[in-house]
C-alpha cells in the first residue's frame, strides 16, 4: 500500500511538473515566463502553440485522472479507518492510515491548481472535487486529533511530558509501553478518560492514580505543533487553491490582498514624497522614504511569486517530502513486529509496478 500511494503521489507531481512546461502559452505569471525562458531549454517547452495545445489537452486528462485517484483514495481510506475503529484498529494503524490521506489529499490539492484553466471552463466539475476535498479536511482534522496522543519516536519518551509539580511518574515511560500504546485500539485515544485508563493498563501510572477523581486530572502529552502544522498546511492549501480555481474568487481575492495593500503603500510613499522636510530631518525623512519603497518592491515580489505556478509545484514537492520522511520514520522506529517483512503482498505489488512498466 505504501508503496502505491508513494508512486502514485510522485507520478502525480512529474506530471504536474511535465504540464508545466508544455502549458507554457498559458503562463501569464512573470515568474514563471522567466523561468521557461531562461532556466528550462527551449526545446523542453515545445513553442509551437499547435503542439503545445496538443499536448496541454494530453497532460491535463492524466493530471485530472491521477487527481481524481487520489482524492477519492484519501477519502475512502480515511472512512474505512473510522469503519475499523470500533473492531479494535490499532494506534499504530491509525496512525499510517491519517498520513497516508494527508499525503494523498495533498497531492490532489496541487493537481488541481495545475488544471485551473481547465475547471474554470468546468465549473460543475469543479465543484464537485471542490466538495469532496471539503469533506476530506473535516475527516483529517478530526482524525489528527488522537494522533497527537501518539508519541513519534521512542526517544521522545525520555522527555518529562507530565507536569512537574505532579507526583506521578510519565505516561509512557518504558518502552514496553510504548509498543503497547501502539498496539492499543485507537479508540481509546479519542477519550481523555480513556487514554488515562489506557496508561493504567499498561502500568505507566502508579496504583493511587486509579482514583476516579485524580484519572480527571492527570495532565498527558499532546504534540500540538505536529497537529497544529499538519492541519494548518492543508487548510490553508485548500482554502488557497480553491480560492484559484474559480476566477470571481481569484479576482476578489487578488483585490483584497494584493491590490488594496499595495495602493496603500503608494500612496504613504508618494505623501512622503510630496512633503519637505526640515534640514535636520531630511536623513530620517529619507529613510522612511525608502523604507515604504522596500515594503512596495518586496510586496510585489512576494505575491509574484506565491502567485506562480512553480511555487505550487514546489509546495508540493515539500509535502512528498515531508509525507514520505514521516512514512519512512514511523515503519523504522514504530511498527509492530512482522509489519516490515515482505510477504506476498509486496511481491505482488512489485510484480504489478514491473509489469506496468515494461507496458510503458
Amino acid at each position: 500500500v505504501l508503496i502505491a500511494f508513494g508512486l502514485s503521489a510522485y507520478l502525480t507531481l512529474a506530471l504536474v511538473f511535465v504540464h508545466y512546461l508544455v502549458d507554457h502559452h498559458r503562463q501569464q505569471n512573470s515568474v514563471d515566463r522567466a523561468i521557461l525562458a531562461a532556466v528550462v531549454p527551449r526545446k523542453l517547452t515545445l513553442q509551437t502553440p499547435e503542439s503545445s495545445e496538443r499536448w496541454t489537452r494530453a497532460f491535463d486528462a492524466a493530471v485530472l485522472f491521477l487527481g481524481d485517484t487520489q482524492i477519492v483514495t484519501s477519502v475512502a481510506i480515511i472512512l474505512s479507518g473510522y469503519i475499523q475503529l470500533p473492531c479494535g484498529l490499532s494506534a499504530y494503524h491509525w496512525e499510517m492510515i491519517v498520513d497516508l490521506a494527508w499525503f494523498s489529499a495533498l497531492t490532489h490539492l496541487t493537481a488541481l491548481t495545475s488544471l485551473r484553466h481547465y475547471f474554470r471552463r468546468r465549473p460543475a466539475m469543479a465543484i464537485w472535487r471542490v466538495i469532496f476535498m471539503g469533506v476530506t479536511l473535516i475527516l483529517l482534522g478530526s482524525a489528527l486529533y488522537p494522533v497527537g496522543y501518539i508519541p513519534q519516536y521512542y526517544d521522545e519518551l525520555e522527555q518529562p511530558f507530565n507536569d512537574p509539580d505532579q507526583t506521578y511518574p510519565t505516561p509512557i515511560h518504558t518502552e514496553a509501553a510504548f509498543t503497547g500504546l501502539l498496539s492499543s485500539p485507537a479508540i481509546c485515544l479519542m477519550n481523555s478518560r480513556r487514554r488515562i485508563e489506557l496508561a493504567v493498563t499498561l502500568g505507566s501510572l502508579s496504583a493511587s492514580a486509579e482514583d476516579s477523581e485524580q484519572l480527571d486530572t492527570i495532565p498527558l502529552p499532546f504534540n500540538t505543533m505536529l497537529v497544529a502544522l499538519s492541519l494548518a498546511y492543508f487548510a490553508v492549501g485548500y482554502v488557497t487553491r480553491v480560492t484559484r480555481l474559480f476566477a470571481p474568487l481569484s479576482d476578489r481575492a487578488n483585490v483584497w490582498f494584493r491590490v488594496t495593500p499595495v495602493n496603500l503603500m503608494c500612496r504613504i510613499y508618494e505623501f512622503t514624497a510630496r512633503r519637505t522636510p526640515s534640514s535636520k530631518c531630511r536623513i530620517l525623512w529619507q529613510l522612511w522614504k525608502g523604507f515604504w519603497l522596500v515594503c512596495i518592491v518586496t510586496s510585489e515580489a512576494v505575491y509574484e511569486i506565491v502567485d506562480s505556478t512553480i511555487w505550487e509545484i514546489a509546495w508540493l514537492a515539500a509535502a512528498l517530502a515531508f509525507g514520505t520522511l514521516r512514512l519512512i520514520g514511523h515503519k523504522q522506529t514504530s511498527s509492530p513486529s512482522g509489519e516490515n517483512t515482505w510477504g506476498f503482498g509486496q511481491e505482488l505489488i512489485d510484480l504489478a509496478i514491473s509489469t506496468g512498466s515494461k507496458d510503458l
